[in-house]
């Protein structure tokens, strides 16, 4: 590429409180396990995570005026994020996930407090446009108001940008539907495509690449479906086919799906194919699964590089 790339991030900047369980979760009492508190939120995980692959990372999000988003931001910008243009807002608090692990590292339970990302309006996009219109790509969360989703893509429609849009839960996969037709990658799991294409998987493989069909037919120019350690469906009206994932000893789910998203744009502003880029996704995706962080911090191109080389998690 002539330029550096630019990729703006819209989306959640959290405060994570994770609590990891030493055995089976049993529900409805207490269980003896271990608390971590850490920067989080899927646009904010996505976009410190392109920053440390070295591409010049724009973050649009909405914080607070209390020592929580402090603490948001200065991680955030500490890791290289332009963090120029969040919106400050008033009488709110700060964005918090609170979340419960089995003692794998799965995701059991989680609650999301996000009022503060209904201040992420047209308006204060618009005041933002700039910046945005500068973007070689730009990533959406879906936490992001409706109306902020369609003034992003009507964006996007105008100057050619291409969108990818991480549907973030069920219900959020939902309020999609009238904007697929304008997207460029959405990267759902089972459960979201199920919701993104208005069908149930079964089957198998096969159900898979059903409800893979019944996406594109809406209109996305891409999807990548996240399989857990089954791997990645990938389809486009040219390609499709599944990708394998890399074996590794899981501490912590949370934020490996950001972490494919962010690892896959970082492939495609690197020229790669969109399958070379999601094998790129796939790696970053592992080495996150590794630390009980939302973003690996040891993330670095050359780690990158390394585990799809060796296709494991450096030693």
């Amino acid at each position: 590429m002539d330029k550096e790339p630019h990729v703006v991030v819209i989306g959640a900047s959290n405060l994570d409180i994770k609590g990891k369980s030493f055995k089976t979760v049993v529900p409805y009492t207490s269980n003896p396990g271990q608390v971590e508190i850490s920067a989080g939120g899927v646009g904010r995980n996505i976009a410190e995570n392109l920053a440390r692959l070295g591409i010049n990372t724009t973050l649009i999000s909405a914080v607070a005026n209390d020592p929580f988003s402090d603490f948001l931001i200065n991680e955030t910008r500490n890791a290289g994020v332009d963090m120029d243009h969040v919106i400050n807002v008033e009488d709110i608090s700060s964005s918090l996930f609170l979340a419960v692990l089995n003692h794998r590292g799965d995701l059991m339970s989680a609650i999301s407090d996000m009022a503060i990302l209904n201040s992420i309006t047209p308006d204060k996009l618009k005041e933002r446009e700039t910046v945005i219109r500068t973007a070689d790509y730009i990533i959406v969360d879906a936490d992001i108001p409706a109306d902020s989703m369609d003034f992003i893509l009507n964006i996007s429609k105008e100057t050619g940008i291409p969108v990818c849009v991480e549907p973030v839960s069920v219900d959020k996969a939902r309020n999609l539907l009238p904007f697929l037709d304008r997207i460029s990658i959405v990267t759902p799991n089972r459960e979201e495509a199920e919701a993104l294409g208005c069908m149930e998987i079964k089957g198998g493989a096969k159900g898979v690449i059903a409800v893979g069909d019944a996406i594109l037919e809406k209109g996305v120019k891409s999807v990548i479906i996240t399989l857990g350690a089954e791997g990645i469906y990938f389809a486009s009206q040219e390609t499709k086919r599944f990708i394998s994932s890399i074996s590794t000893v899981v501490e912590d789910s949370v934020g490996a799906g950001d972490s494919l998203v962010a690892g896959t744009v970082f492939g495609l502003c690197r020229g790669n194919s969109m399958y070379d880029a999601i094998r790129m996704g796939i790696a970053v995706a592992t080495l996150t699964l590794t630390t009980k962080k939302a973003v690996h911090p040891a993330l670095t191109p050359e780690i990158l590089e390394d585990i799809m080389a060796r296709g494991m998690t450096p030693e």
